[in-house]
């Protein structure tokens, strides 16, 4: 969810529905380089929790999440 607003508030060219999200205030013609870093930030924590999930898959119950979230990472951030 905070991908997908943090993407409609760049492509919208209104960053500041979601200025909570990007820190403090910016200085002129930042918001858009914060918004930027945030979504890098974000691909990068879910890459993370992909390959921590495969790693545990010799759980049961950790197999299931972790096909759910790595489908959903290739679907937000196709390569």
């Amino acid at each position: 969810m905070t991908l997908l607003r943090i993407r409609a508030a760049l492509y919208s060219s209104n960053l500041s529905t979601c200025q909570y999200l990007l820190g403090q205030q910016p200085e002129g013609g930042i918001e858009a380089d914060d918004a930027e870093r945030l979504i890098e930030e974000l691909r990068n924590g879910m890459k993370a929790l992909t390959m921590s999930l495969r790693s545990d898959s010799i759980f049961a119950g950790i197999v299931g999440m972790g096909r759910e979230i790595e489908g959903l990472y290739s679907t937000t951030f196709p390569d």
